[in-house]
């Protein structure tokens, strides 16, 4: 048996890399992405980064029981940043996100750092469209810092930090 097929065998990723399950993610066929992560076993890296995929994967196609089901599985992988990085996702799919970012931060924070770590917090971090989903504290979004096209300063409007002051 050739090395790269027995790799692929030793991670249980039933005939996709972490390289193919990305592209199927990255070219929006997300159920092919969710598919290879339920198939996914073992908690080496490789697998765990494709039932990643596979909760970000869930979210694209609006399934939050099969992301909050991927997101469980890596929960579960105690004593690894894999950990953090799956309570964040549960407890920002439950609009949690103060305790969302304290656990990305954890796995950003780890030892052995992953991507996806730094990935996670970027999406917790990001600036949130809807009402419903913000945390108790005042977040500004980007949006609301205006740049004037016709003259040649730039307008800010004032930012409302977390203890309320404004800044």
């Amino acid at each position: 048996m050739q090395p790269a097929v027995m790799l692929v065998l030793a991670l249980g990723l039933g005939g996709q890399s972490v390289a193919d399950v990305r592209q199927l993610y990255n070219a929006g066929r997300y159920q092919e992405a969710v598919k290879a992560g339920d198939q996914a076993k073992g908690d080496d890296d490789q697998a765990l980064r494709v039932q990643f995929l596979a909760a970000q994967s869930y979210t694209k196609l609006n399934n939050a029981d099969g992301a909050k089901h991927a997101y469980q599985r890596l929960a579960e992988k105690n004593g690894t940043p894999w950990s953090a990085i799956g309570r964040s996702g549960l407890t920002m799919l439950n609009n949690q996100l103060d305790p969302s970012l304290e656990a990305a931060n954890e796995a950003v924070g780890a030892g052995d750092s992953l991507p996806e770590a730094h990935y996670q917090r970027g999406l917790v971090l990001m600036p949130v469209e809807s009402t419903a989903r913000r945390p108790a504290r005042s977040r500004t979004p980007l949006s609301s810092i205006r740049i004037s096209r016709r003259r040649t300063t730039t307008q800010v409007w004032p930012i409302t930090a977390p203890n309320g002051s404004i800044s």
